[in-house]
């Protein structure tokens, strides 16, 4: 995801993510298999989005943010990002805002303007700083804006940000490919990897859970910790 995605206006960026979509053989291959497509799990948060408030919207998005941001902050600490992990804060402002926090609004907008202020924020595509190309860094901002303005689309970028960094883990996993069943298709296997089907299956639970979110009270705040939790 180039940082230029982001910066011009949130609109180009692709909710496929980097692993191969065919029709047909692929889907009935992987509902034999018990899994999850790719494109329908799409169709669905797309569809429940539509349907949901903008609290509930900006939930799935922050719920996809939390789990690439804190991805980032487990890993040693020689090994690990200064730039995603300074998100921390926003996102900490976007769970306290739906959680009730009023100040929630104004930390939130603070940090998107200081993303459009800072050097993050640039046309110089690759030759730009590479820490904003992150998706954990995406997705932050998307639930940023999503919080804001609630739009669908804010949460379905924020949602294709898991799907991608799921499907950068699986492409980088080069046993999976010597372990396909000689008549699973090898685009099939791809998407049946355990990354990414364990990422479309977390946002079909977080869908469920927020299909019902209370307005307020202790019961707004257990939803909101189960999103948070990995």
């Amino acid at each position: 995801m180039a940082v230029t995605t982001v910066s011009a206006g949130l609109a180009a960026r692709s909710t496929t993510g980097q692993i191969h979509l065919s029709t047909g053989l692929v889907r009935g291959e992987l509902d034999r298999l018990g899994m999850h497509y790719v494109a329908d799990v799409q169709a669905t948060c797309r569809r429940m989005l539509e349907a949901f408030s903008s609290e509930q919207r900006t939930g799935l998005a922050a719920a996809t943010a939390e789990r690439l941001i804190r991805a980032h902050e487990i890993r040693p600490p020689q090994e690990r990002q200064g730039y995603p992990c300074a998100w921390r804060t926003a996102l900490d402002a976007i769970w306290r805002g739906l959680a009730g926090d009023p100040a929630g609004f104004g930390q939130v907008s603070r940090a998107i303007a200081e993303f459009y202020l800072s050097p993050y924020h640039h046309d110089h595509g690759a030759d730009g700083p590479g820490d904003a190309a992150d998706d954990g860094v995406a997705a932050t901002l998307y639930a940023a804006q999503c919080y804001l303005y609630g739009c669908v689309d804010f949460a379905m970028w924020a949602a294709a940000c898991g799907y991608d960094a799921a499907a950068t883990v699986a492409a980088a996993d080069r046993s999976w490919a010597h372990r396909r069943p000689g008549d699973v298709d090898p685009h099939t296997w791809q998407l049946a990897h355990p990354a990414l089907q364990a990422e479309l299956e977390r946002q079909l639970e977080d869908l469920e859970l927020l299909d019902d979110l209370p307005s307020g009270g202790p019961e707004l705040a257990a939803v909101v910790e189960r999103l948070r939790t990995p």
